[in-house]
């Protein structure tokens, strides 16, 4: 099995949606890591690209901040991926 699946079926817009959703057999010895299968979507709901078994590690508390917008994004996306402040409530 690898360890993260990628499929790209179409360039991604500007703005787009995201599915998060804890990946099957998820159960790591490493307690600091957390495993995830992921869909973007455009306003319609069209998937766009799908990473399947997304891995991310809990960020130290002491991690320098990002330099550049886009990776301020990121590592706020993946924060509150990791503490898992996404859910599938609208």
């Amino acid at each position: 099995m690898p360890l993260i699946d990628l499929a790209i079926y179409e360039k991604l817009p500007e703005n787009c949606y995201v599915l998060t959703q804890i990946a099957k057999g998820n159960h790591q010895t490493d307690k600091t890591l957390k495993k995830f299968d992921i869909v973007f979507l455009d306003s319609d709901g069209k998937a766009l690209m799908r990473i399947d078994n997304f891995t991310i590690r809990e960020v130290p508390k002491n991690y320098p901040e990002p330099e550049n917008r886009e990776s301020h994004l990121l590592m706020n996306f993946l924060t509150k991926l990791y503490e898992g402040e996404f859910s599938n409530k609208p």
